[in-house]
C-alpha cells in the first residue's frame, strides 16, 4: 500500500476475502478499504461488494443499496452471474428487512431470472428460500410453500442444518397461514430437534417461540398461546433478537385481546408502538392500529374502533389494506351497514383467493355468511357457511383467530346448526369459544321445524347454564313445552323472572306443584291471544282455557267486580305481570 500499487493491492484483498470467506476480520476489512482511492471502486465490482459488506455491518443501509446496485450492474456487464445474484440477494434482504416488499420482489424477480445462468449451486437454495420468504407478503402463499420445500430439500442435501432450521420455521408459518396446523406443528417439532444439534442464534430461538405461540393461538388454545407469548417476550427483552422483540409483543397483545384481557392488551399494544419507533419499523404501525381497532370492536366501542381502523387504512401496502378492509367490514356489519360491509368483504376475498391464503379466505366466508344472513340473502349466507364449515371439518379447526367476534361466530354457528351442516363442529365452536354470547342465537332454534335442531339447541342451552331450558325438562307435554320455548325465545316471558313465575302459578291443591299449562296460558293471554287461539295452541278445550284464565285472575287478586269490563281487567293483569318482571 505504501507504493500506492492500489490495483495490485485490491486484487490481493479480493483474493484474500474469497479464501477467508466470512472469517475475514470485518474491522480489518473496513480499515483496509478506507485506504483505497474512491475512483478505484467505480470500475471494480469486487471492491464494491466488499465495501457493501462493511456498510451493512455498520447498518448504513442506504449507502449499501447504492453500492450493491453499482456492483450488480458491473457484474452483469462481466457476465459474472453468480456475484450479480449475490448482490441482488443482498438488495432483497435489505428491502425485505425494511418491510418494503414490493421493491424486494422486483429485485427477487431479477435474481429469479438469473437462476438458469448461475453456476454456483450453493446459491440455488438461498434463492428459493428468499422467494419463499417474500411471496406471502405479496399474496403468493401457494408458491411460497413450493419454494420453501425446494430450498429445504437442497439445504438437507448439502447438510446445512442452520439453513434447514430457517426453512423449516418458514414452512411452519406458511402451513399455519394455510390452516394446516398439524403440519405447522410437525415442522416446529422438527425445528426443535435441529435446535439440539445446531448452535442457533438468539433470533432463531425467538423465531421458534414465536411459531409455537402462533400455532397455539390459531388452534384456539389461548392459555397455552399466552404462556408461550409471555416466554417469548421475556426472552426478547434479554437477548439480541431484533424485530422479534416487536413480534413477541404484538402476538402477546393479540392473545390477551382474544382472551378478553382488554386492559392488559391495551398496555401491550402501547409497548408495541414504542418498539416500532425504537426499532425503526414504521410499516408495522398500521398493523398495530388495526389490531387496536379490533380490540375496541370487541369491546363494543365502535366509534373509537373506526378511528383506529381508518388510520390503519392510510397504508400504501395493498396486502395490509386488504386485511384492514375486513376489520372495517366487520365493524360496518356490527353497526348495521350491511351493504358497505359486503362490498369490502368481496373485494378482500378476491385478493385472498388469488394469493391462496386459505385461513383468510375462510375467515372472510364467516363474515360474509353473517352479513348475507342479516341482508336476508339466505342462499348466499348458506353457501358461505357451508364452504366455511366444510373447510373447518376437513382441517379439524374449531376457531378462527384473525377476525374472531363472538356475535358473528355465534350467528353463523347457529345457522350451521339450523341447516344441519356439521352441527357437532358448530356445537364445539360454540361451547369452546362463543359460550354465553351464543344464547340469543340458540333460543330461536327452539322453534325450529326439525326436532333434531330443537333438541340440539336445548342441549346447548342446558350446557351453557340457561336456566330456562333446564326448568322445562319436567314438562312432558310436547305442545306445552313448545309454547313455553316459543314464549321464552321471543322474549314475551322474561328469563330472569321465569322461575318466580313458575313458583307463583302452581296447582291450586298443592302450591308447591308447578303447573306448566297454567304458565303457558298466562304467556299467551298477556300476549293478547283469544281463548280460542290459546286452546288451539295448547291442545285443550276452550272451557278448560276459560278455567285457567279464572285461576290467573284469582292468583293475582283481580276479582271481576273491581273492573268495568274484561279489557280493563286484562290490562291490569298485564301491568302487574310487567311490574313483577314476568314479562
Amino acid at each position: 500500500m505504501n507504493n500506492q500499487k492500489y490495483e495490485r493491492a485490491a486484487e490481493l484483498l479480493v483474493a484474500e476475502a474469497a479464501c477467508a470467506g466470512t472469517q475475514l476480520d470485518p474491522v480489518a476489512l473496513c480499515q483496509l478499504l478506507a485506504e483505497f482511492p474512491r475512483e478505484l471502486f467505480d470500475a471494480n465490482p469486487d471492491l464494491l461488494r466488499l465495501q457493501a459488506r462493511c456498510l451493512l455491518r455498520d447498518e448504513r443501509l442506504d449507502e449499501a443499496v447504492t453500492v450493491l446496485q453499482r456492483a450488480n450492474l458491473l457484474f452483469m456487464a462481466q457476465q459474472n452471474y453468480n456475484f450479480a445474484a449475490e448482490c441482488t440477494f443482498e438488495l432483497v434482504r435489505i428491502y425485505h428487512r425494511r418491510e418494503d416488499f414490493r421493491t424486494a420482489l422486483l429485485y427477487l424477480q431479477e435474481a429469479e431470472a438469473l437462476l438458469p445462468q448461475i453456476t454456483d449451486e450453493a446459491l440455488r437454495p438461498h434463492l428459493h428460500l428468499r422467494l419463499a420468504t417474500l411471496y406471502p407478503d405479496v399474496g403468493r402463499l401457494r408458491e411460497a410453500i413450493e419454494q420453501a420445500r425446494c430450498a429445504y430439500d437442497l439445504f438437507k442435501f448439502v447438510g446445512d442444518q442452520a439453513q434447514q432450521f430457517r426453512t423449516i420455521s418458514l414452512l411452519s408459518i406458511l402451513h399455519r397461514q394455510a390452516g394446516q396446523y398439524d403440519q405447522a406443528s410437525a415442522y416446529l417439532i422438527l425445528a426443535r430437534s435441529l435446535n439440539t444439534h445446531v448452535d442457533l442464534s438468539a433470533e432463531a430461538q425467538a423465531m421458534l417461540l414465536n411459531g409455537e405461540a402462533h400455532v397455539a393461538w390459531y388452534r384456539g388454545d389461548l392459555n397455552t398461546a399466552l404462556a408461550k407469548a409471555v416466554e417469548l417476550r421475556q426472552y426478547t427483552r434479554t437477548q439480541p433478537t431484533g424485530k422479534f422483540q416487536l413480534y413477541g409483543t404484538l402476538v402477546l397483545a393479540n392473545i390477551q385481546r382474544n382472551l378478553g384481557q382488554y386492559a392488559e392488551a391495551t398496555q401491550t399494544y402501547g409497548v408495541a408502538r414504542r418498539l416500532v419507533a425504537s426499532l425503526n419499523l414504521p410499516l408495522f404501525a398500521p398493523w398495530i392500529d388495526a389490531q387496536t381497532g379490533w380490540l375496541h370492536v370487541l369491546r363494543g366501542e365502535y366509534s373509537v374502533a373506526r378511528q383506529h381502523i381508518y388510520k390503519a387504512l392510510e397504508t400504501h401496502d395493498r396486502g395490509q389494506m386488504m386485511s384492514f378492509n375486513v376489520n372495517l367490514a366487520a365493524l360496518n356489519a356490527l353497526t348495521g351497514s350491511w351493504h358497505r360491509a359486503e362490498t369490502l368483504l368481496r373485494s378482500s376475498l378476491d385478493f385472498y383467493l388469488r394469493s391462496g391464503d386459505e385461513l383468510a379466505i375462510h375467515e372472510i366466508y364467516m363474515q360474509l355468511a353473517y352479513v348475507d344472513y342479516k341482508l336476508g340473502k339466505i342462499e348466499s349466507a348458506r353457501a358461505h357457511m357451508t364452504a366455511l364449515f366444510d373447510w373447518l371439518h376437513q382441517h379439524h379447526i374449531f376457531y378462527l383467530p384473525l377476525w374472531w367476534h363472538p356475535q358473528i361466530a355465534g350467528q353463523v354457528c347457529a345457522l350451521a346448526i339450523a341447516e344441519e351442516t356439521h352441527p357437532l363442529l358448530a356445537e364445539r365452536m360454540l361451547m369452546r369459544h362463543v359460550q354465553a354470547a351464543a344464547l340469543p342465537f340458540l333460543r330461536p332454534l327452539l322453534e325450529h321445524a326439525a326436532e333434531a335442531v330443537r333438541e340440539q339447541a336445548r342441549h346447548l342451552l342446558e350446557m351453557l347454564d340457561d336456566d330456562v331450558v333446564i326448568r322445562l325438562d319436567g314438562v312432558k307435554d310436547p305442545r306445552i313445552r313448545q309454547v313455553l320455548e316459543s314464549l321464552l325465545a321471543q322474549g314475551i316471558l322474561r328469563r330472569s323472572g321465569f322461575v318466580r313465575l313458575q313458583e307463583t302459578l302452581t296447582t291450586a291443591q298443592n302450591r308447591r306443584t308447578r303447573n306448566p299449562v297454567l304458565v303457558a296460558v298466562f304467556g299467551l293471554y298477556v300476549q293478547g291471544a283469544s281463548r280460542e287461539e290459546i286452546a288451539d295452541q295448547i291442545g285443550r278445550a276452550v272451557d278448560t282455557v276459560r278455567n285457567y284464565i279464572t285461576m290467573l285472575y284469582a292468583t293475582f287478586d283481580l276479582p271481576q267486580s273491581d273492573f268495568r269490563n274484561d279489557m280493563e281487567r286484562r290490562q291490569r293483569l298485564f301491568e302487574l305481570a310487567k311490574e313483577a318482571g314476568y314479562i
